[in-house]
């Protein structure tokens, strides 16, 4: 006797579900750290006056900003794994999604038609969750290896 799929299905789309709005959610999270961090680290302000003059600026604000966004997005990773642990790649995806439509919005309205997405911005958007999802699964497979 087959097992009937509405509940699997109806979990699928709860998880689903959730994952847009933790990302969406997350992403507001992210602006209101960015707002306020770049005036109170001491090492942006280290960064600044070491290599104003230098082509390595751009590269290394870069490095430092994505590493905070690796560290903030842990708990999100960790919230996509306890959903779905067996299948959490579409959790990522729709996370992924969502995140980027909460931050570039602004290029579905009428007045914006004429814009595109910039490279960093799309490469800022699509590192969010892979990245921590990546450290957190050798991390989980380090410590299954250990026991």
């Amino acid at each position: 006797m087959e097992k009937p799929m509405k509940s699997n299905t109806k979990t699928n789309i709860e998880t689903l579900f959730i994952s847009a709005i933790a990302g969406a959610f997350f992403y507001f999270i992210l602006v209101y750290f960015w707002t306020y961090f770049p005036s109170v680290n001491p090492l942006f302000r280290w960064l600044l006056s070491c290599f104003t003059d230098s082509s390595w600026f751009k590269p290394v604000i870069y490095l430092q900003d994505m590493l905070a966004n690796t560290l903030l997005c842990i708990p999100l990773a960790l919230l996509l794994i306890k959903l779905n642990p067996k299948n959490v790649w579409p959790s990522v995806a729709i996370a992924l999604v969502s995140i980027f439509l909460v931050g570039h919005y602004h290029l579905f309205l009428q007045e914006y038609q004429g814009w595109h997405i910039n490279d960093f911005g799309l490469v800022w958007a699509l590192q969010q969750i892979p990245l921590p999802m990546a450290i957190l699964f050798l991390q989980l497979r380090k410590k299954r290896e250990d026991t």
